[in-house]
């Protein structure tokens, strides 16, 4: 993907200054960083606060990311309204210093380190991948969500229906996946 919009950080006034620091706070619109699933429409921006701190060649990005979605109940597929948020902690090594003797500490997730050209500091990717890694695999509109009724679909939050419950421990729509599974197989 290659968006729009991009969460960039001027490291210009610490990039030759060992133990120097700066502050930030850089925001995307979420659309245009992350793409929608079924499941999950984001919503608003992509927000990522912290520090850099130069370590002599290293620039370390201490922080956190945050952004806004509205995903689906896993049982009843209403819409819920989810906030992200997830630690960032990535080390930048300039593209000039290729040549230089390159300190063996690394302290991000996965042991990368990533290199930057200019004054810049691109947060954009290691930010998408942290929502994505924060983006839960289930989620409820609440904790006793009743889901859906396995015959006639009726959402069981907001009214009982009038089916009676499967003797067969299987739904009219399980039933069909099972016929259907059947032919398949020929059976």
């Amino acid at each position: 993907m290659n968006p729009v919009s991009s969460l960039t950080v001027d490291v210009g006034r610490i990039r030759d200054v060992v133990g120097a620091s700066l502050s930030f706070a850089v925001r995307a619109p979420a659309a245009e960083l992350l793409a929608d699933r079924a499941d999950l429409h984001w919503r608003g921006e992509v927000e990522a606060a912290g520090q850099v701190i130069n370590e002599e060649e290293i620039l370390h990005v201490v922080g956190s990311v945050q952004a806004q979605a509205e995903a689906l109940c896993a049982r009843c597929l209403a819409p819920v309204p989810v906030t992200l948020v997830s630690p960032l902690d990535e080390e930048y090594r300039s593209s000039r210093a290729a040549g230089s003797p390159f300190p063996g500490k690394t302290r991000n997730f996965d042991g990368e380190v990533r290199s930057y050209r200019g004054d810049e500091l691109d947060l954009t990717e290691p930010a998408v991948e942290a929502i994505w890694v924060a983006v839960p695999l289930r989620t409820l509109c609440r904790p006793d969500c009743r889901g859906l009724c396995l015959q006639c679909g009726k959402n069981l939050n907001e009214d009982s229906c009038a089916c009676q419950p499967p003797t067969s421990g299987v739904g009219v729509w399980q039933a069909a996946l099972l016929e259907w599974e059947h032919r398949k197989r020929g059976e």
